[in-house]
């Protein structure tokens, strides 16, 4: 009998328990979505916004933007000046080789489907 009284009063204090927590959970998402858009109102009321690229075309990037997407996670294969560097390719010091200092124009090649096939940059000089 009192193995059975005290298995549930443990019973009920670990639903007591995991009610509190559910409850201080609830509270603080709810503060933490408060905060956040707190932090996005003012951000905008200061009217200190920075935007990504320095250059308006986003389609233009320089030869240090291509050093990261180089470098970086590649989900396509990329194509510089007729160069292709496939996705998962790690011979960085000779892809490096193939970036001039300037500016670079970025298009894309498409299949049948309209699915993104690659990602080509042409070198248009500094």
């Amino acid at each position: 009998m009192k193995h059975n009284v005290a298995h549930g009063l443990e019973m009920i204090i670990g639903a007591i328990i995991f009610v509190l927590s559910m409850v201080f959970l609830l509270s603080n998402e709810r503060i933490l979505n408060r905060l956040i858009t707190t932090v996005n109102n003012s951000a905008v009321d200061d009217e200190d916004l920075y935007q990504q690229y320095s250059n308006p075309d986003k389609n233009l990037i320089t030869s240090e933007e291509l050093y990261a997407m180089v470098i970086g996670y590649r989900e396509y294969p990329i194509m510089i000046n007729g160069f292709l560097i496939d996705s998962n390719g790690t011979e960085y010091e000779n892809y490096i080789l193939l970036i001039k200092n300037g500016d670079y124009s970025r298009s894309y090649s498409y299949d049948l489907e309209r699915n993104i096939r690659s990602v080509n940059y042409t070198y248009n000089g500094t």
